[in-house]
This record gives structure tokens, C-alpha cells and sequence, in this order.
């Protein structure tokens, strides 16, 4: 407990890098426990510091196999903000659905304007996922262009495609 104590109390530049060592730390948590729970909260604990140098790890994190924990990646990567949002779009393009499906909620959540060209693109990917996604987070701009694109998912094969679209040009 006193060596607790004396880290508090001790020199800037030693909690810093005690910072550092526990950022890495959760990093490793977030990618690699064995405890999808515990991956899930070490993404969220690192989230809450807002530092753009932890998006490679979120977008590691995207990748998890379990889907808690890609949907805390999502919320902490749509947290990030503008530094995440080119990072995002390029993953509008990987070959992983569910990668492409959570970079467009991420999107969404932030309301990057600067994505509707790739996200008005996944209006035609290949997983009914995606293009539902897409059409969600495009329903946050419902500028005329946004409105064009999203009118032929009215007769989208997958009928929540459809409904998406129907809710959101009913806007």
C-alpha cells in the first residue's frame, strides 16, 4: 500500500511512465485476455483517456471474436472522434463484414461527415449487415444527397434493410 502511496506522491516524469505501463498493460488486457470481460472493460478503461495513440489498438480490438466486445470497441472508437474518423473510413473497406458493419456504426455515432461517400458505397456491400448499418448511419446527415442514395434500399433484398431505409427517408 505504501508503494502505492509513494508512486502517487513521486515525480511527474515516474507517474507518467507508471501511465504509460498501465495503458500498455490494459492494451495487452483489451487484445489478448483470455476473458472476453475483461477485453470488454480494458477497451472501455482505455477509452475514458480519449487518446488518439490507442486507435490501432481499437481497431485490433474490432477484430475480437466476440461481439461485446467489438461493440465496446465501436462506442470507444465513435468516442474518439475526428482522429478516428479517416482510420474509419478505410476500414469501409475490409474484407471482414463485421469489421465493415462496425466501422459504419462508429460513423454513425460520431456523425463524420466526411464518411458519406464511403458509407453512401456500402449501400450495395455484399452482407445485408452492412448495408443495414449504412443506411443507419447515414439517416444521422438526412441531407438531399443521403436521401438519392438510400431510396433503392427501399427494395433491398433483406426486409430490415428495407425498413431502415423506409424510417429513415420518413424522417
Amino acid at each position: 500500500m505504501q508503494k502505492d502511496l509513494d508512486c502517487l506522491n513521486g515525480r511527474k516524469e515516474d507517474q507518467e511512465e507508471n501511465n504509460a505501463k498501465a495503458f500498455r498493460l490494459l492494451a495487452n488486457r483489451a487484445l489478448n485476455d483470455e476473458d472476453p470481460l475483461t477485453r470488454k472493460h480494458a477497451v472501455y478503461m482505455i477509452a475514458m483517456a480519449r487518446n488518439p495513440d490507442d486507435i490501432d489498438t481499437f481497431v485490433q480490438a474490432l477484430r475480437d471474436p466476440v461481439k461485446e466486445v467489438r461493440s465496446q470497441t465501436t462506442r470507444a472508437l465513435a468516442m474518439m472522434g475526428e482522429p478516428a474518423g479517416e482510420m474509419l473510413i478505410l476500414l469501409m473497406r475490409d474484407p471482414d463484414w463485421k469489421v465493415r458493419y462496425r466501422a459504419a456504426e462508429a460513423l454513425g455515432m460520431m456523425k463524420y461527415t466526411k464518411a458519406k461517400a464511403a458509407l453512401i458505397e456500402r449501400l450495395s456491400d455484399p452482407r445485408d449487415h452492412v448495408r443495414y448499418m449504412a443506411v443507419k448511419a447515414l439517416s444521422e446527415f438526412g441531407d438531399e444527397d443521403v436521401r438519392t442514395a438510400i431510396k433503392p434500399c427501399l427494395y433491398d433484398e433483406n426486409p430490415y434493410v428495407r425498413k431502415i431505409a423506409a424510417k429513415t427517408l420518413g424522417k
